[in-house]
C-alpha cells in the first residue's frame, strides 16, 4: 500500500511545501518546494499537489493520503479544482487527517528554496 504524506507552512517571508511517499513503510520518493505567497492553506495545497503529481508520475493507482487536510475549498477554489483533476488519475484514493506528519521537515526545507533575486 502506498501512503502519501504532505504538509505546508507559510511564514511572514514565504513558506514551503513538502510531500513524501512510502510503500509498505519504505520511502519511495520525497520532494519540497518554496511557496512565495498565500495562506497556510495555500502551502498545504501545494504540498498535496506536489505529492499527487509524484504519485501520478510513478504510476501509482491506489494511495492513502495523510496530512492536515485542507478544508477551505471556497477560499482556494483553484487549488481545490486542481486536486480534483489529479484525483482522476487514481483508481482509489483515501484521505486521512493526521497531525503525525512525516512531510513537515520537507515543508520547512522548502522555505530554504526561495529563488535568488537576479534583478539586483
Amino acid at each position: 500500500m502506498y501512503e502519501l504524506y504532505f504538509d505546508g507552512y507559510m511564514g511572514k517571508s514565504g513558506g514551503g511545501a513538502g510531500a513524501i511517499i512510502f510503500r509498505d513503510g519504505v520511502e519511495v520518493c520525497s520532494s519540497s518546494m518554496y511557496v512565495d505567497e498565500g495562506s497556510n492553506n495555500v502551502a498545504e495545497y501545494n504540498g498535496l499537489i506536489l505529492g499527487l503529481n509524484h504519485a501520478i508520475h510513478a504510476n501509482i493507482k491506489d494511495i492513502v493520503v495523510k496530512g492536515n487536510m485542507v478544508r477551505s475549498k471556497n477560499e482556494n477554489l483553484e487549488y481545490y479544482r486542481n486536486v480534483k483533476k489529479l484525483e482522476e488519475h487514481f483508481d482509489k484514493i483515501v484521505y486521512e487527517d493526521t497531525m503525525d506528519n512525516k512531510a513537515t521537515r520537507l515543508a520547512m526545507l522548502g522555505i530554504r528554496k526561495k529563488p535568488l533575486d537576479t534583478n539586483g
